[in-house]
């Protein structure tokens, strides 16, 4: 869906794969005097038509679907258009996944268990040239660069490639290798291939001492 109304409202294009999402920011966006959703899209290839189309001043963009990555597809954004604030709104954990997207171009990451005022918030404090995190992030980001927190651990985790810690936070959070594969629209096989390759980056050969490393990664980096 395409909106032509915007005048001189902000126009938003949002990117999500559910539908009630999609209607939901759609709506919160809406009624605000300043910004308008000048387009919908459920998948990456729409996504890249509305862009062209509507050409928007912001574009908030869920991290999961079923078939892509949204970390390429913010990076697809940037090639088409540099200057392009990217808003990350998304299901996946912000204490995992925050500074990857900043590192891919975004300039905000938000979860959607956050109330409307902090999307319209959040936006509003990227069109203006700034940039958003929860006070949770920044507070770890300031605790990482004093060097009181992370250590060795965080920094060999930092060596997955997104999906890897994708798999990797998800065993760490107590499911198997068929729910991991349900979970990331995988096959098992794909799902058992990164595994391998997990244990090989982080230097860990046996399965066991994997997950409780995993587990004790997300258990320490994901709450609070």
């Amino acid at each position: 869906m395409v909106n032509d109304a915007a005048g001189n409202k902000s126009g938003i294009l949002i990117f999500d794969v559910q539908p009630l999402i999609l209607a939901g920011l759609t709506q919160i966006i809406n009624r605000e005097s300043d910004m308008i959703c000048c387009g919908e899209a459920r998948s990456p290839q729409c996504a890249r038509q509305l862009f062209l189309a509507c050409k928007p001043d912001l574009v908030t963009i869920e991290l999961e679907m079923p078939d892509g990555d949204g970390f390429k597809l913010i990076k697809e954004f940037k090639k088409m258009e540099a200057r392009i604030p990217i808003l990350i709104i998304s299901q996946y954990d912000e204490m995992f996944y925050a500074e990857r997207a900043l590192r891919a171009g975004a300039r905000g990451y938000l979860m959607k268990e956050n109330a409307a005022e902090d999307v319209v918030f959040a936006i509003r404090t990227i069109l203006k040239g700034e940039m958003y995190v929860s006070k949770k992030v920044a507070a770890l980001a300031l605790h990482q660069m004093a060097g009181r927190r992370g250590g060795e651990q965080s920094q060999n985790v930092g060596m997955l490639t997104n999906r890897e810690l994708q798999v990797f936070q998800l065993f760490g959070s107590g499911l198997g290798i068929r729910a991991v594969a349900i979970r990331l629209n995988l096959s098992t096989r794909t799902v058992e291939q990164h595994w391998v390759n997990i244990k090989r980056r982080l230097g860990i050969k046996d399965a066991a001492k994997l997950i409780q490393y995993a587990t004790t990664w997300v258990n320490r980096n994901g709450k609070k």
